[in-house]
């Protein structure tokens, strides 16, 4: 039976001239390739080389065989090419789903970093509600999801991750001299909140009635990036998750951590009963990189950073 060894012993032979330099080249013995050479002629029932004083001199067999054995070596190239692009992504597609708190904010600075990384992959973001984020990624239209947590469903893996909501104020604001903002400090100031039925709009009213105080709420909207907008038009202050805080940064707005705390909660998703794509965990770590580079912290790990559980 040929063997790969018998077959690249033969051919370093054709290709330089000699055993010594096919030996040399190998990084084996020059026995080691004559013993390799005898095996393969006793496979194939005929001779490749004649013997003239010190030289090997190819037979018309060997020419022929050669041609052959080329095209296998040009199969096995291609192999490795194929492997390589695999191993480098390259011609790969990463599919995100995401709330719009997300892909608003933190996504579009991760996806920015990860296309530089791989810059064979193509990116698809798509942005859903919360519900359709859990769908898509269930049924593997999404090899990651980013959704506000929710009950957990069959067909998904999910990670937790709970930030603490910040006040987001104009730089110039007197309340931005506050190491902290508190409820009370809020009382009759332009409050943005996001619509009553929506995440943290309750626990903020629950605070905000536990501390007597009454902001000036004349503005609700859905989205949390329409708080960012307005807070930067001068129309008041709002809570928001850290990320469209930071998002906001060139807009002239700073943050300050509010407290008793407001979380903001977040499901990363992922197909289940399947292997969690390379690609995918690779964004999860640039994802991950980003937040921790940025001092952002979850919920109850204190300012050491983000000790956040990727999961598998």
């Amino acid at each position: 039976m040929l063997t790969f060894q018998q077959l690249n012993a033969f051919r370093a032979i054709m290709l330089s001239g000699t055993v010594t330099e096919a030996a040399r080249q190998l990084h084996i013995s020059q026995p080691a390739v004559s013993r390799l050479l005898a095996q393969l002629e006793a496979s194939l029932g005929f001779s490749l080389f004649e013997r003239h004083k010190s030289r090997l001199l190819a037979t018309r067999e060997a020419r022929a065989f050669m041609a052959e054995v080329d095209k296998a070596f040009i199969g096995l190239d291609r192999l490795e090419q194929a492997a390589a692009g695999i191993r480098e992504h390259r011609g790969e597609q990463l599919v995100i789903s995401a709330l719009p708190a997300f892909s608003l904010s933190l996504l579009p600075q991760v996806i920015a970093r990860f296309c530089r990384r791989f810059e064979g992959v193509s990116i698809g973001l798509v942005t859903h509600r919360s519900a359709d984020v859990q769908a898509r990624t269930r049924a593997t239209q999404s090899d990651i999801g980013f959704a506000d947590a929710m009950p957990s469903e069959q067909g998904l893996d999910h990670i937790p991750w709970v930030f603490d909501c910040v006040c987001l104020l104009p730089e110039n604001h007197p309340l931005a001299s506050r190491n902290t903002i508190a409820p009370g400090d809020l009382h009759g100031q332009p409050l943005i909140q996001l619509e009553p039925h929506l995440d943290p709009s309750g626990r903020v009213q629950h605070l905000l009635a536990e501390a007597g105080a009454r902001p000036l709420t004349r503005i609700h909207t859905s989205l949390v990036a329409s708080q960012a907008g307005l807070v930067a038009a001068g129309a008041g202050l709002a809570l928001v998750d850290p990320f469209t805080a930071e998002a906001a940064r060139p807009l002239g707005l700073v943050s300050r951590p509010f407290a008793p705390a407001v979380p903001f909660r977040v499901d990363v998703l992922f197909p289940a009963f399947q292997p969690r794509s390379r690609l995918a965990s690779a964004f999860l770590d640039e994802t991950l990189a980003w937040i921790r580079e940025r001092g952002i912290v979850m919920a109850g790990q204190g300012s050491s950073g983000p000790k956040i559980s990727t999961g598998k």
